[in-house]
């Protein structure tokens, strides 16, 4: 059974020119690089992708406000990061992140995506019991949704470099929206 996904109009966007400050990163910009990536991924031969230290901090933010995030990338020392917007609606939360690439060609420009974990238990069965019956959920369709939408307005960008697309957070909708 194939589920369809339907965007949810109540799902609030901030800030509202999310789109515009989207546009701006998907433009070529300037690598940044640390010597120790640069030289650690030359030994390697390895694309640089964001430490699970990093990704865990990442999926932490997505419980702040989009006020107290921006705070936060600071505070958890993931200045490398510029936020791009929050998604929310009820227990559902995300944040579009996004990160340059590197002059090290290892690693290209990231899009993160990363979603807040289930609140309650009501959420938590909630989740189990769509994904076990192949069912889709407001918190599922949301997260689907989101996902979607952001991933339309990438392939739109057709002037830069690759970009990688990094799906995290403390949650089994996480899990499933990697599948969408």
């Amino acid at each position: 059974m194939e589920v369809e996904f339907k965007p949810d109009l109540e799902l609030y966007i901030q800030p509202d020119d999310w789109k515009a400050i989207f546009n701006t990163f998907l433009q070529p910009g300037t690598p940044l690089f640390s010597t120790k990536e640069l030289e650690l991924s030359e030994k390697l031969n390895l694309e640089l992708y964001p430490t699970i230290s990093d990704l865990s901090k990442l999926a932490k933010i997505a419980y702040s406000t989009f006020a107290d995030a921006k705070e936060q990338l600071t505070k958890l020392s993931l200045t490398d990061y510029k936020l791009i917007c929050k998604a929310e609606k009820g227990p559902f939360h995300a944040f579009v992140l996004f990160r340059e690439g590197s002059l090290s060609e290892k690693r290209h420009r990231q899009l993160i995506i990363a979603f807040k974990g289930s609140a309650s238990p009501e959420d938590i069965e909630a989740d189990l019991q769509g994904i076990a019956n192949n069912q889709k959920t407001p918190q599922l369709n949301l997260a689907c949704s989101f996902a979607l939408q952001v991933l339309e307005f990438v392939k739109m960008d057709t002037l830069s470099d690759p970009l990688q697309l990094i799906i995290t957070g403390h949650s089994l909708v996480r899990n499933t929206v990697m599948q969408c």
